[in-house]
Order: C-alpha cells, then sequence, then structure tokens
C-alpha cells in the first residue's frame, strides 16, 4: 500500500509540472480584455449597502413639526455620538468653581486667582464664569 501511495503521488507531481501549453500574446490579451464586473456593479453594490446604513427622511408638513424632529434628531446624536463613554461622565461629573483673591497685576490691571475643581477635561473657566 505505501508502495502504491508513493507511485501515485510521483506520477501526480510529474503530471502537474509537465509544460503547458503557451499561449500567445493576443489570446492573453483577449482574456484579460474581457470585463468581469463592469463599471457600474462595484458603485450600484456601495450605493444599495449605504442605502440600508442611511435612515429615512421623516415626514414632516410644518416649521413647527421640523423643529421638533431636528431637536429630536439634535439630542439623539450628542446622546449617541458625542457624549458616550467617558465623555458622558465627564459632562456629568461635579464641577466647583472657587474665587480666591485679587492680585495686582501691574498698573490699571488685575489678577482673580480661581481654583476649578472636577475632571481635568469637564473644567471649562469660560463655561463656569
Amino acid at each position: 500500500m505505501r508502495r502504491f501511495v508513493g507511485v501515485l503521488l510521483v506520477v501526480l507531481l510529474a503530471w502537474s509540472v509537465a509544460p503547458a501549453r503557451a499561449a500567445s500574446e493576443a489570446e492573453v490579451k483577449a482574456i484579460l480584455g474581457r470585463s468581469i464586473i463592469g463599471p457600474a456593479l462595484s458603485m450600484a453594490e456601495v450605493q444599495q449597502f449605504c442605502e440600508k446604513l442611511v435612515p429615512r427622511m421623516p415626514k414632516v408638513q410644518t416649521a413647527a413639526q421640523w423643529d421638533a424632529e431636528a431637536n429630536r434628531l439634535r439630542a439623539a446624536m450628542l446622546e449617541r455620538v458625542i457624549f458616550r463613554g467617558e465623555a458622558a461622565k465627564w459632562r456629568d461629573a461635579p464641577t466647583k468653581v472657587e474665587w480666591l483673591g485679587v492680585i495686582p497685576g501691574g498698573p490699571g490691571y488685575r489678577i482673580k486667582k480661581v481654583r476649578l475643581r472636577g475632571p481635568a477635561r469637564a473644567l471649562d473657566p469660560r463655561r463656569a464664569l
């Protein structure tokens, strides 16, 4: 049995490396020149895929309906995209602003000392004022 498998392997190996008929340059150009997919198929497939992901526009008939829908979409995007994960924790974290005093800053100027407490990225002194 071992001998048979060995002979079979030698025959298959010899058959696989036997020289194949060489194709002429014209035959190769003809084969490569045929269109397989076509110019519009890939674009159509991308459009079909993207259409499934984009939600349909709601049917609104008045400005008040559109304002309500715009507010709903804005709130949903802020909640699902902007303020998710750590950003929501930073937004909801308690902050504290302490005014500590004033020091002279030169002729006609004064410097207010301030201490901001809370997560570093949640502290925006312009918002706290």
